[in-house]
């Protein structure tokens, strides 16, 4: 299950090209609804992001932003998968990891093929103090969509439970490809550089800080 991208829209927008009736103009309000909400929630995830990634001088004034976003669209519609998981990106900016870990687990409940979903309550374990668990719950979620688009920050997330693990060999192959999806991150590449680091391997360590690939672009939604 992905995000709409728009799909509510443009199924409205088809209905309004259409000869009208009360049918079809209640069909149109609920597509148009859903699409307020999703709207709304994707700015808050991305308000958090901001705040989390440390970009374009986001504070807590953004999270607070996001979280009354969010507030609305539950009382709204509590049953909205995805007004669940943006409250988790809420709770983690407020370093509230288990009520995180609940928000995305809630989210799953009702889209339970979310896969993002299942990759950030595999973050939240990593933050628990989980990681072996995080390492599975993110691999679920890669099993589920081995080629979505986020899967630059799967990747990172196995990556980072490995290298809290030890387990730098290990994270080194996870963290390598995040990279090359995500290149944009700055906290990949520091753990690939610490990694190789840990292992003894500076000339590797000096490879994987290479400036011209760093980015200022802007964050895909997590």
């Amino acid at each position: 299950m992905a995000i709409s991208r728009g799909e509510s829209f443009r199924r409205a927008r088809q209905l309004y090209d259409e000869r009208r009736s009360p049918q079809t103009t209640r069909e149109m309000r609920q597509l148009l609804t859903a699409t307020r909400h999703e709207t709304s929630l994707i700015h808050a995830i991305t308000l958090v992001c901001d705040y989390i990634n440390h970009w374009n001088d986001a504070t807590l004034k953004e999270v607070n932003e996001a979280s009354d976003l969010v507030k609305q669209v539950v009382k709204a519609d509590p049953g909205y998968f995805l007004a669940h998981y943006a409250k988790g990106f809420i709770h983690r900016a407020r370093n509230q990891h288990s009520a995180a870990y609940r928000a995305f687990g809630e989210a799953l409940k009702l889209q339970p093929d979310f896969a993002r979903a299942y990759a950030q309550q595999g973050e939240e374990l990593v933050y628990l103090g989980r990681p072996a668990e995080g390492i599975k719950q993110v691999e679920e979620a890669l099993r589920r969509r081995p080629e979505s688009v986020a899967r630059g920050m799967f990747y990172w997330i196995i990556g980072r439970a490995h290298f809290f693990m030890g387990n730098d060999a290990e994270a080194i192959k996870r963290l390598t490809p995040s990279i090359e999806l995500w290149p944009n991150l700055w906290y990949n590449r520091c753990y690939l550089i610490a990694a190789h680091a840990h292992l003894g391997d500076m000339p590797a360590a000096a490879a994987a800080l290479t400036p011209s690939t760093m980015s200022t672009a802007l964050p895909a939604i997590p």
